[in-house]
């Protein structure tokens, strides 16, 4: 009976386990990494971020955006294990590669107004993509 008992417990150790590793989604996406988009995104999320510097970001806001089919992004932060979304900025879209006129294109002007008080000052801003998109409607530029 001691026997059958171990055999047991040491079978549901491993099968719990193999459940809590087997489920992990590893996208093999790093800081740095290009991707572009294989078609028109209609309503995406982009955060502007604000604050008296990049190392002391007070505060954000942001809305929905289109990003068009052929743009490069490139990956801001490396996602973790089982992440939910992809944090992106534009680096290309058609000729254009000017991170000004980038900006402009995808932060309307509202979020890139200048401030009143320092702690306001638009510092910059990223686009959040699901992990479901990577490798449908966003491929990895090799």
């Amino acid at each position: 009976m001691n026997r059958f008992c171990t055999v047991i417990l040491t079978a549901a150790a491993m099968m719990f386990a193999v459940g809590c590793t087997g489920g992990s989604k590893e996208l093999g996406l790093k800081g740095g990494d290009k991707l572009v988009v294989t078609q028109t995104l209609e309503r995406e999320r982009f955060e502007a971020s604000y604050g008296e510097s990049v190392k002391k970001v007070d505060h954000t806001d942001g809305a929905i955006i289109e990003i068009p089919e052929g743009t490069v992004l490139e990956v801001f932060t490396t996602p973790k294990t089982d992440a939910k979304i992809i944090e992106v900025k534009p680096i290309k879209v058609g000729d254009t590669t000017d991170e000004e006129q980038l900006t402009e294109m995808f932060v309307p002007e509202r979020y890139r107004k200048p401030a009143e008080k320092p702690t306001d000052t638009f510092l910059y801003y990223t686009i959040s993509l699901p992990v479901d998109y990577f490798g449908t409607k966003v491929k990895k530029v090799e």
